[in-house]
């Protein structure tokens, strides 16, 4: 009653008394379904619900339900996901919208639910005991700061995260680093589970056959020659959505490229997800050798194509880095992103030559060493306590179905 009352006061405040106070029990409505609904239903003992960041069939929830689907279980697969998906989740699923009446269904009858990001953040729900949460996380090994370490983190954002949190039964890690930033954020008592990230088995032996089949699929579909080579420029997002830090010199970096590595060289350029809606008018990066991905819906898929990576801070480079192929880092605006986001540990500790403008960076492609690179890159990977082997979606579904109490009709091809 109270929640009521100061609703009703700070709308009269505001102005917009009768919209705002409309909206408010609208909400309160939609709240008190969604908690009676909870406590007057059984959790489906087959039921699985994968929810992404992204709203799209994607990062490590894509792996887990590809893995979930080889073994052939009678398992009910739910994607919640944007209905632009639908051609592209498989047909044994179903796909549900976020914040739909058969999302909440769903949602709060499924025995587990699997994410990579935050699942509270939008509307407030219950969960039973019975009910099981696994979380993915969607970065790896990475520079910037997550969550309540982050310094610009909303407190709604933080409030949301840690009651998440509290509906968590495990974090899915792939490294003693990691492991201690999910203890350093959200969840400082929830189980952890070693297994690797389910999204980079796709770097193993295991998906050798895919990887020729995808790269094959871009090349024809981009009509590229067979022998060509990939560089990926992709960085990450700035809170200002502005577009000035990803200035590199296109022309000289594909001659460095072309330089020292040999080939005819072509540019896969992807903008991080939050300016799918905005990039297109903001593109400061054209050229007839310039191939928009950001569009593309596995950057998994896109990792595997390059043959080379330019980031500045995202952490695709540290799923990427696995492959052992040349990476380098492109961070114009690094002071000032380190004071408005802040890094867990220096980026001149990663293995990538690190450059500050269009010179350095050119200089470190002229000059890159690739023993003393794959050195570096043995030895972050041990320093991070990296476990990434390509068993980590088998793993994760094995845990799963252990959850489910479901027993195998079929063996995974592993």
């Amino acid at each position: 009653m109270r929640f009521i009352l100061r609703s009703i006061i700070r709308n009269l405040l505001e102005g917009h008394f009768l919209r705002k106070t409309v909206d408010t029990i609208d909400k309160l409505l939609g709240c008190l379904a969604r908690f009676l609904y909870s406590f007057t239903q059984k959790t489906k003992n087959n039921k699985v619900v994968f929810y992404t960041k992204e709203n799209q069939y994607s990062c490590n929830p894509k792996y887990i339900c590809e893995e979930l689907l080889k073994r052939d279980l009678p398992v009910d697969i739910v994607w919640a996901a944007d209905a632009d998906q639908r051609s592209i989740i498989p047909g044994k699923c179903r796909l549900v919208e976020k914040l739909s009446s058969d999302f909440y269904e769903d949602l709060l009858t499924a025995k587990i639910i699997v994410t990579n990001s935050i699942l509270y953040t939008d509307y407030r729900y219950w969960l039973r005991k019975d009910q099981k949460v696994i979380q993915t996380w969607h970065g790896s090994l990475g520079f910037k700061k997550i969550g309540k370490d982050e310094n610009k983190s909303s407190l709604r954002f933080v409030k949301a995260a840690f009651q998440s949190a509290r509906m968590t039964d495990c974090c899915i890690t792939n490294s003693e680093f990691e492991n201690e930033v999910m203890r350093s954020t959200y969840w400082p008592d929830t189980k952890l589970l070693e297994y690797g990230h389910a999204r980079n088995d796709i770097f193993f032996d295991g998906y050798a056959e895919k990887r020729r089949q995808i790269r094959k699929d871009f090349l024809q579909q981009h009509n590229l020659p067979e022998d060509c080579k990939l560089l990926l420029y992709a960085p990450t997002f700035r809170d200002d959505d502005g577009f000035d830090a990803y200035g590199i010199d296109v022309e000289a970096v594909m001659d460095a490229l072309r330089q020292r590595f040999g080939g005819q060289w072509y540019l896969m350029l992807r903008y991080h997800p939050v300016y799918r809606k905005i990039y297109a008018r903001n593109n400061i990066i054209n050229g007839s050798n310039v191939i928009d991905v950001t569009l593309y819906p596995d950057m998994q898929e896109i990792l595997t194509l390059a043959d080379a990576g330019i980031t500045d801070y995202s952490s695709w480079i540290l799923d990427y880095v696995l492959q052992r192929k040349p990476g380098f880092l492109y961070a114009s605006d690094i002071a000032r992103y380190n004071k408005e986001r802040g890094f867990y540990y220096p980026l001149s500790e990663s293995p990538f030559p690190l450059a500050e403008n269009n010179e350095q960076l050119i200089r470190n492609i002229l000059e890159f060493n690739e023993e003393e690179y794959k050195e570096k890159v043995e030895q972050f990977l041990i320093g991070k306590g990296c476990v990434e082997n390509g068993t980590a979606s088998r793993k994760i579904v094995d845990y799963m179905l252990s959850l489910m109490n479901i027993g195998e009709t079929k063996p995974a091809d592993k």
